[in-house]
């Protein structure tokens, strides 16, 4: 009843991955039940590593050039390095705890023998290899994931027996090693972007596998605790950078994002707590202090605040809502860690944060629609969960008391040094009350604050609203209508056109088939090909052009128009003069008060970076290329620009990405002399930060 409610609440975009979480599950509890007693430390290595896929989350956000630029970039690169640190020492762990079972007079493996090692991710590797010499890269990117996910699967099978354990650590390396390249491959990022990547990448997994390599043997245990802090320093990083990169919008994508934040902080702490009683740093008693148990509940209550506040804040402004819950389950995390008392109860925390880790990499799985990242999360959460159990039994203690949760309170002895009195207990009734207020007050407060300049959401009467998508065309007519075009969803690539009136509050889908739905209307003509990253603007005739597009390595150069007075889609190709502009996608295009479309840059069939600058003119209907016949201070070759046409009759254009990462510059084009002009340093007040795949547009003061 709970999945068929999810899916009638959610769709595909709950249904597709949660089916995956619970299949990948039920496999990774069949595996860990065959796992050997005596090799459950190495499993827990071996999750552990697997877990610093965490840096899948963190490519994704990354960008700008050789360094990144923004701050969602920078915290791209450190999930990246963290989790790298995690990768590249935990394997070397998990063969140095392998190396234990190994008698000392043992004959070293022949060389035969660590090729074969070796084997999985060589042939992983070799066919993604091939197929991107073959141009096919694309199209096997999701039999590469695939693929990884079997492997890390077999990592946890192999570690059944101690003969075939040294097999599925390599297995488990190759199955990392094959997620990574498939998501590097897929990036479509500039060279310097992709040597900043390999760096990152480079450095953190060196430094993992060095520390990993100097560390004693019998300080493997904190050691595994101080790697996994690194998956929650991860997780709350990638949550963060991709609630800004993505502008907070989105529900699924707020708990998700939520969801990997809180449960990162949880491990980042814990773990880190978990690190120091083990090695020794601080007391291994449990923690005992008054009102533990109020704080938290205050602290548990605290979480469910800044939710409910961040699904209603609007956009970016919910920011702040999950820096806070971030920091409350820090404090979570760290209470939970401390009440763990011998080095027995510390093990079992570290496994349960483990487990943990497998929710937030989940929850990144659900945000990026990683099949991936869902099929290592259920992995590790669910081999965790069940060593955390068989431990529970082994030490003969139930999960509740284990982690110290509902424990009772502390005895009139213990609290002999704190500064209370036996007895005694208004003072503390009314200072966590006065703790509950003032947590309270600032949600509330936080919350007052994000109204001032708010968003607000935009609702609609009835209507066939355009599924989620990304990099569709978007304009907006004279008569106050806003139309949307094309674009990619979970259906593949669109040719839908919809309008939304902003008066009535009414969608109405125009014209292409949604997943096999006809059009309400009687839309005639040849329409555009389905793509995303199309052009597209209405001229001063009030009729609307689409401009080129891309699908895969495919860019187009056609340009159609719509008229919506007679509601019909015209290929003009064939009817046009002049140069047309050559294929492209995720162009800046915009209409002059003249009538004329501009288009400017893009990105060709090469992922070449383009700085070209065209008009068409509708009334002759004739292409023009202005690049060399302009005169002032010209953008520099980029691509996701923003661009729009001011009341004044000028053109205007922002950020973009070029050749060397992402630009804020912002430039004019003066159509009656030709001019471009340089106003970067020209303007006062706060400029926006760099950025590409601009939403731009031109009120009408």
């Amino acid at each position: 009843a709970v999945l068929m409610g999810l899916g009638l609440l959610g769709g595909e975009a709950v249904t597709i991955p949660l089916t995956v979480l619970v299949l990948a599950c039920i496999a990774g509890a069949q595996v860990v039940y065959g796992v050997t007693p005596a090799l459950h430390s190495p499993l827990m290595s071996v999750t552990n590593a697997i877990s610093g896929m965490t840096a899948v989350g963190g490519l994704v956000c990354m960008g700008g050039g050789l360094l990144p630029v923004t701050p969602a970039q920078w915290l791209g690169a450190a999930a990246v390095l963290v989790s790298m640190v995690n990768i590249g020492g935990g394997f070397v762990m998990t063969n140095r705890m392998l190396g234990m079972f190994q008698k000392k007079d043992a004959p070293k493996a022949p060389l035969s023998a660590s090729l074969r090692l070796a084997l999985p991710a060589l042939v992983l590797l070799a066919g993604y290899a091939a197929a991107t010499a073959c141009g096919a890269a694309s199209q096997v990117v999701g039999m590469m994931l695939a693929g990884s996910a079997v492997c890390c699967l077999l990592a946890i099978g192999g570690l059944a027996t101690q003969e075939t354990a040294a097999f599925g650590n390599a297995v488990g390396l190759a199955g990392v090693t094959g997620g990574l390249v498939a998501t590097l491959g897929s990036a479509g990022v500039s060279s310097a972007v992709y040597t900043q990547m390999a760096a990152t990448m480079g450095i953190g997994g060196a430094f993992g596998m060095a520390v990993a390599n100097k560390i004693a043997v019998t300080d493997l245990p904190q050691l595994v605790a101080g790697f996994h802090s690194l998956v929650g320093a991860a997780a709350v990083a990638t949550a963060v950078a991709s609630f800004i990169v993505e502008g907070g919008v989105g529900g699924l994508h707020r708990v998700a994002s939520y969801a990997a934040a809180v449960i990162g902080a949880i491990i980042l702490t814990g773990c880190i707590v978990a690190f120091a009683k083990l090695q020794g740093r601080i007391n291994n008693s449990p923690l005992a202090f008054p009102l533990k148990r109020t704080a938290n509940t205050l602290l548990a209550f605290g979480l469910l605040a800044c939710y409910l506040a961040l699904t209603v804040a609007p956009g970016l402004a919910g920011l702040s809502l999950l820096l806070l819950g971030s920091a409350t389950a820090g404090v979570l995390g760290i209470l939970v860690a401390a009440d763990a008392g011998g080095d027995g109860d510390v093990l079992v925390v570290i496994t349960v944060l483990n487990s943990a880790s497998g929710w937030a990499l989940c929850a990144q799985g659900f945000v990026l629609s990683n099949s991936l990242l869902t099929i290592v999360a259920a992995l590790t959460a669910s081999s965790a969960a069940i060593l955390f159990k068989i431990m529970c039994v082994a030490m003969n203690k139930s999960i509740i008391s284990t982690l110290g949760i509902l424990a009772p309170p502390p005895s009139p002895k213990s609290l002999s040094g704190c500064g209370c009195i036996g007895g005694r207990h208004s003072s503390r009734r009314r200072c966590g009350a006065w703790i509950l207020a003032f947590y309270l007050g600032a949600v509330w407060l936080l919350i007052q604050s994000l109204e001032v300049g708010a968003w607000k959401n935009r609702e609609w009467n009835s209507g066939v609203r355009p599924a989620g998508r990304n990099t569709m065309g978007m304009a907006c007519s004279t008569d106050g209508k806003l139309y949307v075009f094309g674009g990619y969803s979970t259906q593949g690539f669109s040719n839908e056109l919809h309008v939304f009136d902003l008066a009535s509050q009414y969608w109405l889908h125009l014209s292409g088939s949604i997943a096999g739905t006809p059009p309400e209307t009687g839309v005639t003509g040849t329409p555009p090909a389905a793509s995303l990253g199309m052009g597209m603007a209405f001229s001063a005739d009030g009729k609307l052009y689409v401009f080129g597009g891309g699908v895969f390595h495919e860019r187009l150069d056609d340009l159609h128009v719509f008229d919506p007075a007679d509601m019909v889609w015209t290929d003009l190709r064939g009817s046009i003069g002049g140069m047309p502009p050559e294929g492209r996608r995720l162009m800046g295009m915009a209409a002059s008060a003249d009538g004329k479309l501009y288009v400017y840059g893009g990105r060709d069939s090469q992922e070449g970076v383009l700085g070209d600058f065209h008009v068409f003119d509708p009334a002759s209907k004739t292409w023009s290329d202005l690049t060399d016949s302009i005169s002032g201070t010209s953008p520099e070759p980029k691509w996701g620009v923003g661009m729009a046409a001011s009341a004044d009759g000028k053109l205007y254009m922002f950020g973009g990405e070029g050749k060397n990462g992402v630009l804020g510059d912002f430039h004019a084009f003066d159509p009656a002399s030709k001019t471009w002009s340089d106003l970067t340093d020209s303007i006062s007040g706060t400029s926006p930060e760099p950025k590409w795949g601009v939403g731009m547009a031109a009120s009408a003061d």
